[in-house]
């Protein structure tokens, strides 16, 4: 099973956070799983933080996001991905690759509230860092060894 599959979830997600769907994080007001609130949240770039659930028929992937705060044209968004369950047809050696490429792998990203990033701008943009940046830019390049 190639990682390439599982990339748009995470795309999703990504996107949801950058264009301020979604937020999260340890200080601030709890939203919970409340989109809302964590969109809310986002485009004013206050304190927040929460837990959202993505689904498609490849997998189903719970994140938590934060809004770290900042300002207007600098807000931080923190985002990791914290579960993954798989449906009946996956293998337990195909989970466990999966699992060691996105379990726990994460992203900060520093960007003004109002921009607007499509996915391939935000990876590329040096405005964000992490793991799941690296691997995300791995896996684009057509490497997938952990």
């Amino acid at each position: 099973m190639k990682i390439k599959t599982y990339l748009p979830l995470v795309l999703v997600a990504s996107v949801l956070l950058l264009a301020g769907c979604t937020s999260g994080g340890g200080t601030g007001k709890d939203c919970g799983t409340d989109s809302t609130c964590l969109r809310e949240a986002a485009a004013k770039c206050e304190l927040a933080f929460g837990t959202i659930t993505q689904e498609n028929e490849q997998m189903k992937m719970k994140m938590f996001m934060q809004v770290k705060g900042g300002t207007m044209s600098e807000c931080e968004y923190y985002f990791r991905i914290d579960s993954l369950e798989y449906p009946s047809g996956i293998t337990e050696a195909q989970k466990n690759l999966m699992n060691s490429f996105l379990l726990g792998k994460d992203f900060t990203c520093k960007i003004a509230v109002t921009e607007q990033l499509t996915f391939d701008q935000m990876v590329n943009s040096g405005k964000c860092k992490g793991s799941l940046i690296d691997i995300i830019k791995t896996v684009g390049q057509g490497n997938t060894s952990p």
